[in-house]
């Protein structure tokens, strides 16, 4: 949990990064409350919280496996084509488009 704020401060576009940063507090907070909704509702059935809380912990797992590394530190470590490469894959754009982001990367 604590390196999702920093990855996205990294691959976010600075107009929008404080809010993307935000939204992942939120969430989890969100979480958090849904977890006590869903005790409270099944009672004594503790193994069934806990086997629910595996769900998410799979999911982010799996998910893990397609991240991209940061572009930014790609950056700084003298991988320029990888962070490039990186940033395509994030945003889903050709290159043309990206080269606002590639400088702000760069700072």
């Amino acid at each position: 949990a604590m390196v999702v704020p920093v990855y996205i401060a990294e691959i976010s576009p600075k107009n929008i990064r404080g809010v993307l940063v935000n939204l992942n507090v939120v969430f989890i907070a969100s979480g958090q409350f849904l977890a006590l909704v869903i005790c409270l509702l099944l009672g004594k059935n503790w193994r069934y919280m806990l086997g629910l809380a595996g769900i998410p912990a799979l999911l982010q797992g799996i998910g893990i496996l397609f991240m991209s590394e940061s572009p930014r530190w790609l950056f700084k470590n003298s991988r320029e084509s990888d962070a490039i490469e990186a940033l395509e894959r994030i945003y889903s754009e050709p290159l043309e488009r990206l080269f606002g982001i590639i400088e702000e990367q760069r700072e």
